[in-house]
């Protein structure tokens, strides 16, 4: 009687039913996860209780540099042992040239990653859930980023930018040609589709003048030996990797520019409709106004001479003066320097960094230099622990 008692009573603490209708996991599934999420609970309780213990047994035991000594390794072995037994299922240990070995995909895409971002065509069908599922769960979390290639989609953002979010909602996701649009604003080069049928769908169901996907990569996806994922070229697999031929360079001049303070006015003047790829719209005034004449000819070229996530030097030629948009993410924190002249940024294209060049050839060097006070401010207050533990240590021996 006394074991049904206790099965009943445990039973009703499982939140199962919730995990089965609201989660929609399978019963034998959401019995496993309340189970681990009370013993988590049990440890929780058991962890919190030795610390109070060892704080209890410090503050009626003050006997010393010695004991105060002891104290500490006693608190030290507990938060080892707490974050051992907390983090021991998330480390994993793999041999590192075996996992990031290059594949077929991975050679086409690692070549100068910042001519083009890549992204994965938004149909659904068995097959392209299976590509997302490897896209999102494995080429976006480990090859990706091993290898620097640049992606539409973040692998990890618990909180998403302002800017970022009001951007993105400016463009319609469920219209194909506004997501397109968005495709070729952002230097979004490259779409992992399903071969054949989704290419010829992407090229019909996109109407926007001078826009077209071809196939650059047809690869299939197969499990080694070390049971990790690779993708190999094979003319008839069932994948494709897609080059948008309507994305917009990574470096952009321009001798014709707005300015529009307004946000939503200027995120009107990059819908498809408005869009001018000859004209670039700032954020910010600047002193200097745009070239009064319409010429047509060249404004001149820039050339990325190199390309780290924190470093970006271009070599620019201009015969007049001229805004140079990078394609990447404006921030604050990102310092430019021209022909080693520090000058101020330009928000180009609501979320683009840009900075404006006089005629002539230029270097422009950017710079990822956030604030220092943050870690500042961190070093203080280590050293005030430290500072704190010192005296609690020299008390003790006088005592």
């Amino acid at each position: 009687a006394t074991t049904e008692i206790y099965t009943l009573s445990l039973h009703d603490a499982l939140p199962i039913s919730h995990l089965t209708t609201v989660e929609r996991l399978e019963p034998a599934i959401a019995q496993a996860a309340a189970r681990f999420s009370l013993v988590e609970v049990g440890w929780s309780l058991t962890f919190l209780t030795a610390a109070l213990g060892v704080v209890l047994w410090g503050a009626l035991n003050r006997k010393g540099s010695a004991h105060l000594g002891r104290f500490f390794c006693l608190t030290l072995v507990l938060f080892a042992l707490d974050l051992g037994r907390a983090n021991g299922p998330w480390v994993v240990v793999y041999d590192q040239d075996v996992r990031y070995q290059e594949d077929a995909l991975v050679r086409v895409l690692r070549e100068r990653p910042y001519e083009g971002r890549v992204t994965i065509a938004p149909y659904r069908s068995p097959t392209m859930d299976l590509l997302n599922q490897v896209y999102r769960g494995e080429w976006l979390q480990h090859q990706f980023t091993y290898y620097n290639i640049q992606t539409l989609e973040l692998s990890m953002e618990p909180r998403r930018n302002s800017d970022d979010a009001v951007f993105r909602a400016a463009f319609p996701f469920s219209d194909v040609n506004a997501l397109a649009h968005f495709w070729r604003v952002t230097n979004t080069r490259f779409v992992l589709a399903e071969a054949e049928v989704v290419a010829e769908r992407l090229n019909q169901d996109v109407t926007l003048d001078g826009v077209s996907f071809r196939p650059l990569l047809r690869f299939k996806v197969v499990q080694d030996t070390s049971g990790f994922i690779r993708t190999e070229e094979d003319p008839s697999g069932p994948f494709a990797l897609l080059e948008f031929e309507g994305a917009v360079p990574r470096v952009q001049l321009f001798d014709r520019w707005k300015v529009v303070a307004d946000e939503r006015d200027l995120l009107s003047e990059l819908s498809p409709s408005a869009y001018d790829p000859n004209a670039v719209v700032l954020r910010d005034a600047i002193s200097r106004g745009p070239n009064a004449s319409d010429s047509v000819s060249p404004v001149g070229n820039a050339v990325i001479e190199t390309y780290e996530p924190k470093d970006v030097s271009i070599r620019v030629t201009t015969s007049r003066p001229a805004i140079l948009v990078l394609n990447d993410k404006y921030d604050s924190d990102w310092k430019i320097w021209v022909d080693g002249q520090s000058v101020d940024p330009l928000r180009a294209n609501f979320i683009m960094r840009g900075v404006f060049l006089e005629a002539g050839e230029r270097l422009v060097e950017m710079r990822y230099a956030p604030a220092v006070l943050p870690l500042k401010v961190t070093l203080v207050a280590l050293a005030l622990v430290v500072g704190f533990f010192g005296v609690c240590v020299w008390e003790g021996t006088r005592d």
